[in-house]
C-alpha cells in the first residue's frame, strides 16, 4: 500500500469515527466534541426489548446501551416473557406482530405480573381504528414504525420519570 493510499485510508477511518461520535453525541444531547469526557446518565433504566426484526432489535439495543441504559434484547414474545419473569425491568418495548405470542399478549402478561411496569407497543400497523382499547390491553404508549430514536428516548423519559 502506498503512503498516499495509507493516508487516505487512515483519514477516512478517522473521519468516519468522528462522524459516528458526533451523531451519537447529538442523539444524547452531549457535546459534539469526540474527545469530551463521557458523561454518566443518572437516569439509567432496565429496558426489555422484544422485537422479531433483528435489525430493529440490534439498533435499539445499541442506541439504548450508548445512552447508558441496561437493555436486554429478545427476538420473540415467548423469550421476552421468560426474561421478564427472570429479571426486573423498568419498561418493556414490544413489537405488535410477532410469530407465536403477539405484542398484545406480551402486554397483558406483563401487566398481570407487574402492573406498574410500562409497556410500549412498536407497530407498523395503523392502530387509530383498532377494534380494542390499547390502555385496556396493557399498552401505555404506542410508537408507530418507522420511528425515530428520539421517540423511544422520549417514551422512556415520559413513562420512567
Amino acid at each position: 500500500m502506498s503512503t498516499k493510499t495509507a493516508f487516505l485510508f487512515h483519514w477516512t477511518i478517522q473521519k468516519l469515527f468522528v462522524i459516528v461520535c458526533a451523531v451519537a453525541a447529538n442523539l444524547s444531547g452531549e457535546s459534539m466534541d469526540p474527545c469530551a469526557p463521557a458523561q454518566t446518565n443518572p437516569h439509567t433504566r432496565r429496558i426489555l426489548l422484544i422485537e422479531d426484526e433483528l435489525d430493529v432489535l440490534d439498533m435499539l439495543h445499541e442506541i439504548l446501551a450508548a445512552e447508558g441504559h441496561s437493555a436486554h434484547s429478545t427476538p420473540d414474545g415467548k423469550a421476552g416473557l421468560a426474561c421478564f419473569l427472570a429479571h426486573p425491568f423498568d419498561i418493556v418495548f414490544t413489537d405488535m406482530n410477532m410469530p407465536g405470542i403477539s405484542g398484545l399478549d406480551v402486554a397483558a402478561e406483563v401487566k398481570k405480573i407487574h402492573p406498574s411496569v410500562p409497556v410500549v407497543l412498536l407497530t407498523g400497523w395503523d392502530m387509530e381504528d383498532a377494534p380494542f382499547d390499547l390502555k385496556e390491553n396493557g399498552i401505555d404508549l404506542l410508537i408507530k414504525k418507522p420511528f425515530a430514536i428520539t421517540d423511544v428516548l422520549r417514551a422512556i423519559k415520559l413513562l420512567c420519570p
